[in-house]
């Protein structure tokens, strides 16, 4: 019983992670948005504080309660962390830390990606197999 109970809160945290990477103003419009249709990363320059409190969902972003001013997040199916400042930063944030905060969304996307969801063609544009891809998950954690 409490198995298939694990494997249903497995699933649940997977179908938050691929809402958190697909919906609109999430992770992947992060990581366009940061790339710009040139892809010469002038994103970087926009990014505010507002825009990064939107960005990680509390369903699957556990807070790990960074003090002095700065926020660490870790995504409860990839591990991935992400720490920023968080402060009251009126003209955006730091480039240098969008980033590297870029560059973990970016590793957290190619996780789920690649080897939890197992996408071959067309990724993210349909929804994963979520029961092979709770297995999937279930053997990387091992």
């Amino acid at each position: 019983m409490s198995v298939s109970f694990n494997k249903q809160l497995c699933e649940k945290a997977l179908r938050e992670c691929y809402h958190d990477a697909t919906c609109k103003g999430g992770l992947i419009e992060f990581t366009q948005q940061i790339r710009t249709y040139e892809n010469n990363f002038q994103g970087k320059y926009s990014v505010t504080q507002e825009d990064l409190t939107k960005l990680f969902s509390e369903k699957v972003w556990r807070d790990c309660k960074k003090v002095g001013g700065h926020r660490k997040i870790e995504n409860i199916v990839t591990g991935t962390v992400i720490e920023y400042a968080n402060h009251d930063n009126s003209r955006g944030i730091d480039p240098g830390a969008v980033m590297t905060i870029f560059s973990a969304v970016q590793e957290h996307l190619n996780i789920l990606c690649n080897q939890i969801f197992a996408y071959k063609i067309n990724n993210w544009k349909n929804e994963p197999d979520y029961l092979a891809s709770v297995e999937r998950f279930i053997a990387l954690k091992k």
